[in-house]
C-alpha cells in the first residue's frame, strides 16, 4: 500500500529552536478585562483571522504551534523597527537567520503592543492562502483562547470566567519558555497504555500526527496498526527540503484527551521533532486554551467515533 504524504513548507509544523534564548512574550496587550470573538476562514485546514497593524487590514493564520510571523513584504511596508536577528533551525534541521520585528497587532480591538515577530521570507503558503503572516502563541501567553469550529468562531480574554469550563475536561497544559508553545499529555492504548507529550498546533490541519522517532520507539510494542510506507518525495520545511522521506500511514486503536476516547485513529508520521494534534481535531469539540492558568479543555459536541 502506496499513499502520499503532503506537508505545508511553513514554520507552522514546527518548533523553532534558536542558537541562543529569545524571549517571544514580551509583549503585552493594551487593554484589561477584555473579550472578543474573532470570526475565522478555514481554508485547507488553516484557521484565517483578520488583523490590524497601523491601520492596515491584514490576513494571518492563527497558530499555536509557533511563535507570530510577517510576511517581508508587509514589515517592509509597515516599516517595522527590527529588534534582532536570530540563527533559526526549521525541521529540516537546516538553519539561516530571521528578522525579528515588533508590532502593535490588534485583534477585534484588543492591541497587543511590541509583539515580536519572525520576518519570512517568500513563502508559498502565504501566497496561496493569500495571507500577511500567522498569529502564534507568543502573542496569547496572557490570554484564554477558545477556538469554536461550529461558530467558525476564535475567542480571546483575559478573564477566564467569560468561558463555562468542566474541570473534568480539562488537562495541564505545559508551555515552552519564551514561546508559551502548548503541549499536553494524551493516551493511547493497544496492548498496554501508553502516555505521549503532544503538541497542540492549530496550524497543522491534520489530527494527530506522530513525530517519526516516537513512532519507530513504539512501533515495536504494536501499539500502532495497519501500518503502510511511503514516499514524500520531498519534505519542505522553512528553508528548503531533505530530498526524498520515507513516511507510514498507521492506526491507533484508542486514544484519549482530556477524557475523550477517539477509537480507530489515523495518524501520519512526520519529521518533526514532536507529535501534534492540529486544528483535524476541531471537528470534534470546542478547544480552550487557559495560558494564563496552563489548562487546555477540551469539550466534545458527541460522543467521539
Amino acid at each position: 500500500m502506496r499513499f502520499l504524504y503532503l506537508t505545508a513548507a511553513f514554520i507552522c509544523c514546527v518548533i523553532i529552536s534558536h542558537a541562543q534564548f529569545y524571549n517571544y512574550n514580551s509583549g503585552r496587550t493594551k487593554q484589561t478585562g477584555y473579550f472578543a470573538a474573532l470570526p475565522y476562514e478555514n481554508i485547507d485546514g488553516k484557521l484565517v483571522i483578520e488583523a490590524v497593524i497601523k491601520h492596515k487590514k491584514c490576513r494571518f493564520i492563527f497558530d499555536t504551534g509557533a511563535p507570530g510571523c510577517i510576511s517581508k513584504n508587509l514589515a517592509d511596508e509597515l516599516q517595522l523597527p527590527v529588534l534582532s536577528k536570530q540563527l533559526i533551525t526549521d525541521a529540516n534541521a537546516k538553519q539561516d537567520s530571521m528578522a525579528i520585528v515588533t508590532a502593535d497587532i490588534t485583534l477585534q480591538g484588543i492591541t497587543f503592543n511590541n509583539t515580536p515577530t519572525l520576518v519570512a521570507g517568500v513563502l508559498r503558503l502565504f501566497d496561496d492562502l493569500h495571507v500577511d503572516g500567522t498569529i502564534g502563541s507568543n502573542m496569547l501567553h496572557n490570554s484564554i483562547v477558545r477556538i469554536s469550529p461550529r461558530e467558525k468562531l476564535i475567542y480571546i480574554t483575559d478573564d477566564r470566567r467569560k468561558f463555562a469550563l468542566n474541570k473534568k475536561q480539562c488537562v495541564n497544559m505545559v508551555l515552552t519558555p519564551g514561546q508559551s508553545l502548548p503541549f499536553i499529555w494524551i493516551n493511547m492504548r493497544n496492548n498496554k497504555e501508553m502516555k505521549e507529550l503532544v503538541e497542540f498546533d492549530s496550524g497543522d490541519g491534520g489530527f494527530y500526527v506522530v513525530a517519526l522517532s516516537h513512532f519507530n520507539k513504539y512501533r515495536d510494542e504494536n501499539l500502532y496498526t495497519a501500518v503502510a510506507e511511503g514516499n514524500t518525495g520531498s519534505d519542505a520545511g522553512m528553508f528548503g527540503s531533505t530530498g526524498d522521506t520515507i513516511v507510514y500511514a498507521a492506526t491507533v486503536p484508542y486514544l484519549s484527551i482530556c477524557g475523550t476516547a477517539f477509537n480507530n485513529v489515523s495518524v501520519q508520521t512526520s519529521f518533526g521533532n514532536n507529535s501534534r494534534i492540529g486544528a483535524g481535531f476541531l471537528r470534534y469539540g470546542i478547544v480552550t486554551l487557559d495560558y494564563k492558568n496552563s489548562k487546555f479543555y477540551f469539550e466534545p459536541f458527541a460522543a467521539a467515533q
